[in-house]
């Protein structure tokens, strides 16, 4: 089923992602991503996140669009939903606010 709000095409991609914010500080973990668009991003993590929440996120570019096979993304964006899955691992859909493509992993 289709969200009519979902300007984007998806892409089903399962990616390594490292997901950056602040909760009482600085914190870092890691995740997968279940799917990315153009303007979000669905990943798995167990980082404890709330809609609203700011993070950045670091994912691979994938070597098919990448000329080296060796570029990275980092992306800013704000939780839009978060789900429990099992095991405390939490889904999370974020909007990409703005990102950067790096050559190398940040």
């Amino acid at each position: 089923m289709s969200n009519p709000k979902r300007t984007a095409k998806r892409f089903p991609m399962q990616l390594p992602v490292t997901v950056k914010y602040s909760n009482g500080g600085v914190h870092a973990d890691s995740g997968r991503t279940e799917n990315v668009s153009f303007g979000g991003i669905y990943f798995e993590t167990s980082a404890k996140l709330m809609a609203g929440d700011k993070v950045e996120l670091v994912l691979p570019v994938p070597a098919a669009l990448c000329a080296d096979g060796n570029g990275w993304v980092r992306c800013w964006a704000k939780v839009v939903w978060v789900e429990s899955r099992q095991n405390g691992i939490m889904g999370v859909g974020a909007a990409v606010e703005t990102y950067e493509v790096m050559p190398s992993q940040a």
